[in-house]
């Protein structure tokens, strides 16, 4: 934390998000966050994001107020419930803006430390892993097929 006596010191104001498992509980789609706070100031953070796919299912998310301590760090885990199987792969963005949090009047402080960053973190999940596989499975299969077929064919000569 800020304060009267490390106001003269070098003031770092840098945050780290990390998506650090994905799994599912009971059916429903468990992501684990882990937002690590590099800096020497208390920052005050709005973490958002959301779950997408192309074909059009989006799933949003907000955590406000959240403090990450100085060289400290804290977890959360966000429910996106059930996903349709058939949905395949979905892209997990999390965005965290951050801003100092001061124990001090802000008024002696260079204005540049003031001002809201962002840190962000993307990942994906394939909601059917089997699902896809079976598909290539079928597909290699039938490429085999195929190609028997074409050497039981019989010559033609001219």
């Amino acid at each position: 934390m800020l304060n009267e006596e490390t106001l003269n010191e070098e003031i770092i104001n840098d945050l780290e998000l990390q998506i650090i498992n994905k799994e599912i509980i009971d059916r429903e789609l468990i992501v684990t966050v882990a937002v690590r706070n590099l800096g020497n100031i208390d920052l005050k953070t709005e973490i958002s994001g959301a779950l997408t796919n192309i074909l059009g299912i989006k799933r949003d998310f907000s955590l406000a107020g959240e403090i990450a301590r100085a060289n400290g760090s804290f977890v959360f885990s966000l429910n996106f419930g059930q996903l349709p199987s058939y949905k395949g792969l979905f892209s997990i963005d999390i965005s965290a803006k951050h801003t100092p949090y001061f124990d001090v009047s802000s008024l002696e402080i260079d204005p540049s430390i003031l001002e809201e960053k962002e840190t962000s973190v993307s990942s994906f999940y394939f909601g059917t892993p089997r699902i896809i596989l079976g598909m290539i499975l079928v597909i290699i299969i039938l490429l085999i097929l195929a190609s028997k077929k074409d050497e039981n064919k019989p010559l033609k000569i001219k």
